[in-house]
C-alpha cells in the first residue's frame, strides 16, 4: 500500500510536466507514465522478484500464470494531458488468473480503493458498497457505444440510455470501477479495456458485492491457463446485482460470447 501512495507522489509532484508521445490513433503515452511504471516495477522486484509482471506500458507479454502482478501506472492519461482531474493508478496481484489484491489510488483527491479476495472493498479504510438506488448515473464507454453500432445494434445503446438516463464516460476506467464498488456510479459498460485497466477494479467492484462479467455474462476472472490476450479488450459490465442483469437482458443476445 505505501508503495502505491509513493507513486501517487510522482504523479502529484510533476502534474503538467514531461513529454507526451502517441502511441496509436488517439492513444498517448507520458514521461510520467513511464517513470511511475519503473518505481512500480522495481518496487515489486525487490520483494516478489519471482513474480511476473504484466505493465501498459510494453513489459511482460508472456501471459499471466503464476503469480503475476498487473499495472496501470496511469489510467486516465488523456485526463492527465488536458488537465481533467479524474485519473489513477491501478495495480492488482493475480494467482493462476484470479485477481486476490487490488488498489485503485486517485491522487489527486487522495482516495485509495483497495480490496483483497474474501475480505471486501474499502476506500481510505472505510468499508464501500454499490448503490442500492437509482440515482447515480451509468457509465458507457465510447468504443462500446461504436461497438454496438458496428454490430448494428445502436437500439441497444438508446434502450439503455432510456432505462437509466443520461450516461457518462469519464475517461478512466479503474477509476470508473472503483466508483461502482463505492456507490458513486450506477454501472460501468466498457468494450476497449484491456486487463490492465480491469484486473484490480473487478476485484473491487465483487469484493463491494457487485457483479462484473463479460457482456455475455460470462465470468472473465479467474483468466483461462496460458492467457495471453493482454492487448485484446475485455468487454465488460460491472454493476450491482439487478442492474447487472437487467443490462445483459438488453444487451442478449449479442454476437460471439464465451469466457474472457
Amino acid at each position: 500500500e505505501g508503495v502505491i501512495l509513493r507513486a501517487g507522489e510522482i504523479l502529484r509532484a510533476h502534474r503538467g510536466e514531461g513529454a507526451i508521445r502517441a502511441k496509436g490513433e488517439g492513444d498517448y503515452v507520458t514521461e510520467i507514465d513511464e517513470r511511475i511504471q519503473a518505481f512500480l516495477v522495481e518496487e515489486i522486484g525487490h520483494f516478489a522478484p519471482e513474480h511476473r509482471i504484466l505493465a501498459e506500458e510494453g513489459m511482460g507479454g508472456e501471459g499471466v500464470d503464476g503469480c503475476c502482478w498487473v499495472i496501470d501506472p496511469l489510467d486516465g492519461t488523456m485526463n492527465f494531458i488536458v488537465g481533467i482531474p479524474f485519473l489513477a493508478i491501478s495495480v492488482a496481484f493475480l494467482e493462476g488468473g484470479e485477481p486476490l489484491l487490488g488498489w485503485v489510488y486517485d491522487p489527486i483527491h487522495s482516495e485509495l480503493f483497495h480490496a483483497r479476495k474474501g475480505r471486501g472493498s474499502f476506500c481510505n479504510g472505510a468499508p464501500i458498497v454499490p448503490s442500492a438506488r437509482r440515482a447515480p448515473p451509468l457509465c458507457v464507454s465510447s468504443g462500446f457505444g461504436g461497438w454496438l453500432f458496428s454490430l448494428g445494434e445502436g437500439e441497444r445503446l438508446a434502450r439503455i440510455c432510456r432505462k437509466y438516463g443520461k450516461v457518462r464516460n469519464l475517461g478512466a476506467q479503474a477509476l470508473q470501477l472503483a466508483y461502482v464498488a463505492a456507490g458513486r456510479l450506477l454501472g460501468v459498460l466498457n468494450h476497449e479495456a484491456r486487463l490492465w485497466d480491469d484486473a484490480a477494479g473487478a476485484l473491487i467492484v465483487r469484493e463491494a458485492g457487485g457483479n462484473y462479467s463479460n457482456v455475455w455474462g460470462a465470468p472473465i476472472f479467474p483468466l483461462t491457463k496460458g492467457w495471453g490476450g493482454s492487448d485484446l479488450p475485455l468487454a465488460s459490465v460491472a454493476a450491482p446485482p439487478a442492474v447487472h442483469r437487467e443490462i445483459l437482458e438488453i444487451l442478449a443476445p449479442l454476437q460471439g460470447g464465451g469466457k474472457g
